[in-house]
């Protein structure tokens, strides 16, 4: 759970990227909207940028409001706690065990590193990931970034959180924008349904399952944040 129950958190986006972004939190996190409007320019060309993405503890939706189109799929995290309560007190604790370890060697292997409690942003102590060029600070033992910042060949794109309100949210954000049907996509949540059953077959035995040759390990670090 994050340390408020609701929030309203608007981001300023500098760099190539201009504009604003949104994000309307639920149920200490369990729900989550977010508005974004923004022109990026390119060699003199600027695409202008308006969705919305709302999450909900068993679906994602996301609509293009510039497209007028939307979609819908299964929350993957909601997959990998299916898949994780599956499993015995011991093997729970193994995978968790895992899940940090590997997580961990990842970032140690893109030459990436992680402090917590870093630095403090609108009065939230945050933990700095830093990775190929990235670095985001995070609300701690979190999913909220309120710095983001990314230099990549010559391109630099800045996220900062300037105004964080603990007030109630009102429902309508939560609402799908008027005209648009979101549409399922059943081949991606079997997708989906299959990532999430292998990778918890790896963190239950990472060495049995890389000798296996088989894939997997996208949720990793979902299944570490679920397991604290």
């Amino acid at each position: 759970k994050l340390p408020f129950k609701e929030a309203t958190i608007t981001y300023q986006l500098t760099g190539m990227e201009t504009g604003q972004e949104i994000l309307y939190v639920r149920k200490h996190g369990a729900e989550m909207a977010t508005y974004h409007s923004s022109s990026t320019t390119v060699l003199g060309m600027t695409t202008k940028t308006s969705t919305v993405e709302i999450m909900t503890p068993d679906w994602v939706y996301s609509f293009d409001l510039e497209e007028q189109t939307g979609s819908k799929s299964i929350n993957p995290q909601k997959l990998m706690i299916e898949e994780f309560n599956k499993l015995s007190n011991a093997e729970k604790k193994n995978v968790v065990k895992n899940a940090e370890t590997m997580g961990q060697s990842v970032i140690n292997g893109m030459q990436g590193t992680i402090e917590q409690n870093a630095a403090k942003y609108l009065g939230y102590s945050c933990d700095r990931v830093s990775m190929m060029g990235t670095t985001v600070f995070s609300i701690h033992d979190s999913s909220i970034p309120l710095y983001t910042e990314s230099s990549m060949m010559g391109f630099n794109i800045k996220s900062e959180a300037t105004k964080l309100d603990k007030g109630s949210v009102a429902d309508k954000y939560f609402a799908f924008p008027e005209g648009i049907v979101p549409q399922p996509n059943p081949e991606a949540d079997q997708m989906a349904h299959s990532m999430a059953q292998q990778t918890i077959e790896m963190l239950k035995d990472p060495q049995a399952h890389a000798q296996s040759g088989q894939g997997g390990g996208v949720f990793i670090g979902a299944v570490a944040h679920h397991g604290k």
